[in-house]
């Protein structure tokens, strides 16, 4: 069973945000309730919304965290369209999905106007871009072709220092600082 939505932690929140306040699933088993599983982000969607604040539904793998109900794009798209509200959108974590889903670009295409904030990490291991098996310059070139144009988190474990882990930047800054 899910914990009770706190009214006066939400609206702490909300004063605080800028523009998006990230939500995620709860750990549960398949025969949870689906009003608990829907009953979070429909009651803070609509206190949310009262601010004009978009809220992320972020789906988690379920090999790192094992018993998410939410852990594939599909499954919060379907919690998405229940809920019904405007300002719940998907943060599409790309380290996630290519866990439990691959198909990132497809994804990306087909679901764009519903993603509200990608984040990326490279698997195996939630390391930095162009460690692992994600093809990172086709993914940024499909983000450019179907112009994308919200923000990129980053989410990785850095290998080395911070500013270090951030090299593999160079390649994508500079034609972008110069177009």
């Amino acid at each position: 069973k899910l914990p009770p939505i706190d009214s006066k932690k939400i609206i702490v929140a909300l004063e605080n945000a800028k523009t998006a306040i990230r939500i995620k699933g709860t750990p549960g088993t398949k025969t949870t309730a689906t009003a608990e599983v829907f009953g979070a982000p429909t009651k803070a969607a609509a206190q949310a919304g009262k601010s004009g604040i978009e809220l992320l539904l972020e789906p988690l793998n379920t090999v790192d965290n094992p018993g998410f109900l939410i852990s594939t794009s599909a499954r919060a798209l379907a919690i998405m369209d229940a809920v019904g509200s405007e300002n719940l959108r998907l943060q599409y974590d790309v380290y996630h999905a290519q866990v439990m889903e691959g198909n990132l670009v497809k994804t990306l295409q087909t679901k764009l106007s519903r993603i509200g904030h990608i984040q990326i990490a490279d698997n195996p291991g939630r390391q930095a871009p162009g460690t692992g098996e994600i093809n990172f310059p086709f993914l940024f070139s499909a983000l450019d072709q179907i112009a994308y144009r919200g923000w990129i988190g980053c989410e990785y474990i850095p290998s080395k220092s911070s500013g270090e882990s951030l090299s593999w930047l160079k390649t994508w800054l500079k034609p972008a600082l110069s177009g």
